[in-house]
């Protein structure tokens, strides 16, 4: 039985996840796109199956903390006094330590990345990484990865 945090990110996950299927495929052009580079394709499907989407529902100019972050009142109304409880107040951000694992495991492949426009200043802690990733669009941070 998951505990409340393990309540709060399922809630929130799902939220996420039921959005971005709701919403029209990308035509094969936009996608196209979107995965220019053939790093980007592989860059997409790894990120998509870190969010558990297909990537055709990935867009180039979604900007990531817009499409991933869950609000409280999009959560069941079950889940909305566990928040409190937990220290939360209005936002979750349930894919957040999954985007920093992607993110390190790409830098750590290639240093150099470190130094492209949308991380310089280099991030220091945890919370600034997570920040200045959610403010990132989707081709944005394919740009910089790759």
């Amino acid at each position: 039985m998951p505990g409340i945090t393990g309540k709060i990110s399922k809630a929130a996950r799902e939220r996420v996840r039921a959005r971005l299927v709701a919403r029209p495929q990308v035509s094969a052009r936009a996608f196209s796109e979107l995965t220019a580079m053939p790093t980007h394709s592989t860059l997409a499907r790894d990120l998509a199956s870190v969010i558990g989407v297909d990537a055709q529902y990935l867009r180039r100019e979604d900007v990531l903390g817009e499409i991933l972050r869950v609000h409280r009142n999009e959560l069941p109304p079950d889940i909305q006094p566990l928040l409190a409880r937990v220290g939360l107040q209005d936002v979750v951000d349930p894919f957040a330590f999954g985007l920093l694992d992607f993110v390190e495991k790409r830098i750590g492949e290639d240093q150099s990345r470190l130094k492209r426009d949308p991380f310089v200043p280099t991030p220091k802690t945890e919370d600034e990484w997570i920040a200045r990733i959610l403010s990132l669009t989707f081709g944005e941070l394919f740009d910089a990865l790759t």
